[in-house]
């Protein structure tokens, strides 16, 4: 004879219950695991569909936009893609960056043109190379210093940069 024939008819009920209520916790727990996975799954896809949407995006602007014109105090100036050392690429690299030298702001980059328009043209004064213009321009506790190379009908921007 098994000792658990000796469990009372009640007992037996109450632990075939505690059973099915485990067994069905398990279930629901795995419902609610597959789900989750599930929801995991679709929102990777959506974050790599969104990465290659915004890839495609600048793929589309770098195939277009090889440069952009402004027409400041009837002279052009022209920020052309460049490369390590000068141009945007060179900004970008250089001076886009948090707490490094010549750090410069998205707002920074879209106002270039203010800051041509409004700041001074210094001589020989804080120019190591004079047949590049420098543009300096202060407001507040920001001072930018944007730097061009002068062409026959153009100015071409070689960098921008803060100071101090």
């Amino acid at each position: 004879m098994s000792k658990y024939n000796d469990i009372e008819t009640g007992t037996k009920s109450a632990l075939n219950e505690a059973f099915k209520n485990i067994i069905y916790t398990i279930q629901a727990n795995t419902s609610s695991a597959k789900q989750l996975a599930l929801s995991v799954e679709q929102d990777k896809k959506a974050i790599v569909d969104e990465r290659e949407a915004f890839k495609a995006q600048i793929a589309e602007l770098q195939a277009v936009t090889k440069e952009a014109v402004f027409n400041i105090n009837n002279m052009t100036v022209t920020l052309k893609k460049g490369d390590t050392k000068k141009g945007f690429v060179h900004i970008l690299l250089k001076h886009f960056c948090n707490n490094c030298d010549g750090e410069i702001t998205a707002r920074d980059i879209i106002n270039m043109d203010m800051i041509i328009a409004r700041g001074i043209k210094l001589n020989r004064t804080g120019v190591s190379n004079h047949s590049l213009h420098v543009y300096q321009y202060l407001k507040g506790n920001k001072h930018h210093k944007i730097v061009l190379k002068p062409d026959v009908n153009n100015n071409f921007v070689v960098t921008m940069y803060s100071v101090g």
